[in-house]
């Protein structure tokens, strides 16, 4: 993008902000602006990795940065949004709701991403880990969020923006239960969310875990399933 279409679609963004405010609609005007800043000045694209409890979000994380950078095999209540990102070095830090930043160390992050136990407090922190140069390409985000049916956290997830803010999505399901009828749900709020799967809207990638306890012959059955319902949510979809 050169420089006289970033700046035009700045000075758009900007004003669009300010029309949301004026109408009473503060959050969304500050959102306008913070995803433009973060799309055409930074070019930063933001991938949230999404998925009911347990079901391997946080596992494809790591296999795709290639280390175990967080937690996995635990069954929280609820839990924080991670995001991932590249920098120069390895930190760890909280995010609290006005924006004020604590740093952590390595045993807290963990904590604190493993979620709260039942009868506490849902959490409405943001945790940032960020990673060496060469873990995670420059300019991507990968934001590991709290289980979709962890109620309380993924409305902490859309007050705070970061489902509307997606440049993709990537949706974990598990092969032996593939799109039940909470993660159908689920699905067509996320798409209305992000602008659907037109151009103009997100991305949408399926990681399908636990494949290998489906027989080699059904998996073509799944993939038409896939298509089907995906097809009845969001128009046609090439299910290649």
């Amino acid at each position: 993008m050169n420089d006289i279409d970033a700046t035009a679609i700045d000075r758009l963004a900007m004003r669009l902000g300010a029309i949301a405010t004026e109408l009473g609609l503060a959050d969304l005007g500050e959102s306008i602006t913070r995803d433009t800043v973060r799309r055409v000045e930074h070019n930063v694209v933001r991938v949230l990795v999404l998925g009911e409890i347990k079901q391997g979000k946080s596992s494809l994380i790591n296999a795709l940065l290639g280390r175990d950078v967080l937690p996995m095999g635990v069954t929280p209540t609820t839990g924080a949004t991670v995001v991932v990102r590249s920098g120069a070095s390895e930190g760890m830090w909280s995010v609290a709701d006005d924006d004020s930043i604590t740093a952590l160390d390595r045993d807290t992050f963990v904590a604190r991403a493993k979620g709260t136990k039942p009868g506490e407090d849902a959490s409405t922190e943001r945790l940032e880990l960020q990673v060496e140069p060469g873990v995670l390409p420059a300019g991507l985000e990968l934001l590991d969020t709290p289980g979709i049916n962890d109620i309380a956290n993924w409305r902490a997830t859309i007050s705070r923006g970061e489902l509307p803010s997606a440049d993709a999505l990537v949706l974990v399901l598990d092969a032996t239960q593939l799109l039940n009828r909470a993660e159908l749900a689920f699905l067509r709020d996320a798409l209305a969310a992000v602008g659907g799967l037109r151009d103009s809207g997100a991305r949408l990638l399926l990681a399908i875990n636990r494949i290998d306890l489906v027989a080699e012959e059904d998996r073509p059955l799944l993939r038409k399933y896939l298509a089907r319902e995906l097809q009845a949510l969001a128009g046609a979809i090439d299910p290649r």
